[in-house]
């Protein structure tokens, strides 16, 4: 793709799926993927409060999976590991002699992570249909395709909620 489009998002399918409001009219193709783009935020100096600019957080990146005429569909598929439990020590020889029913030298157990597909979610829990006012994006938040060369991992701040 080398000209960027900019649509809009026209519904929020689930907690992972949004329909944006381009399609094959637009040069949407399956496979493109989307910026999902919250309001501008203005940016102040903390030292004299003069404005130094805006930014525009990231909210979602998504991947188009299906195409129509006049708008797509496209999901999350960025994962992260998340820490699900800490990391416990194990037994100690004085452990077990004060604890004879536990008394075998347990092993340390590590650090648990699960790897986790990126949602919509403000408040993450299983399920998959959610309401508007349950998800980070918005009908109306501006949908920005990449184009030919741009990081698919922004610098900009991508909201993990």
């Amino acid at each position: 793709m080398s000209e960027r489009i900019v649509g809009k998002v026209a519904k929020v399918n689930s907690d992972r799926e949004l329909i944006i409001n381009r399609g094959h009219d637009a040069g949407v193709e399956p496979g493109d993927y989307f910026y999902i783009m919250g309001d501008p935020v203005e940016i102040t100096d903390p030292d004299n409060g003069e404005t130094l600019g805006e930014m525009t957080p990231i909210k979602a990146v998504v991947r188009v999976r299906e195409v129509g005429t006049r708008f797509c569909i496209a999901r999350t598929y960025r994962t992260r590991k998340v820490k699900v439990a800490d990391a416990k020590e194990g037994s100690s020889y004085m452990q077990s002699i004060m604890n004879p029913l536990g008394g075998l030298l347990q092993p340390p157990t590590p650090e648990k992570y699960e790897t986790r597909v990126d949602t919509f979610r403000v408040d993450p829990q299983e399920g998959v249909h959610i309401d508007e006012s349950e998800s980070v994006v918005s009908i109306g938040d501006i949908a920005q395709s990449l184009v030919e060369g741009e990081s698919l991992d922004p610098a900009t701040a991508t909201l993990y909620l």
